[in-house]
């Protein structure tokens, strides 16, 4: 059976509402396990692979990695999408509050490579808040996929 979105609207709403529930649910699980990977991947590539030359060689590389994609995301965010600096949950809530539910994809798609970069680069920072700020934006995003006005999206972030 082929589910198109004219057929979804067709849905009794209570069908609706937990067929999109479960979409969100996967799209945000699914971004906070490629964000995890991927950042582990950087790392693996970067810092871990110096661990084994001389220490002056892992203080300066470290460095030089830590340095560089700090400053990348900082680009990325200053010029691309500077309301996806930050932690990402008050980002999150303010979209919630201010903007009635709705996440700009440009913000999602910066926050997720400017936090895989930065944690991938040795930054100390927690993967949680991306993962949270990129979850509830792909929900947003698909809420409107699924015809959800911008207004109705603020209670189908937390569903």
């Amino acid at each position: 059976m082929k589910l198109s979105l004219s057929s979804f609207r067709t849905l009794p709403e209570n069908s609706r509402n937990l067929l999109a529930a479960v979409v969100f649910a996967a799209a945000a699980g699914g971004s906070a396990v490629a964000f995890l990977w991927l950042t582990n991947l950087v790392f693996h590539v970067g810092i871990e692979r110096l661990s084994s030359a001389s220490p002056l060689v892992f203080v300066g590389g470290s460095l030089a990695i830590i340095v560089s994609t700090s400053l990348v995301s900082g680009l990325l965010m200053f010029r691309f999408a500077p309301d996806s600096a930050g932690s990402g949950v008050p980002q999150l809530k303010a979209a919630y509050w201010k903007d009635l539910g709705f996440v700009n994809l440009r913000s999602i798609i910066v926050k997720f490579v400017a936090g895989i970069l930065t944690l991938g680069g040795g930054t100390s920072l927690g993967r949680e808040g991306p993962s949270v700020f990129v979850g509830g934006g792909l929900a947003s995003n698909i809420s409107g996929l699924f015809g959800f006005p911008k207004s109705g999206r603020q209670g189908r972030i937390g569903e």
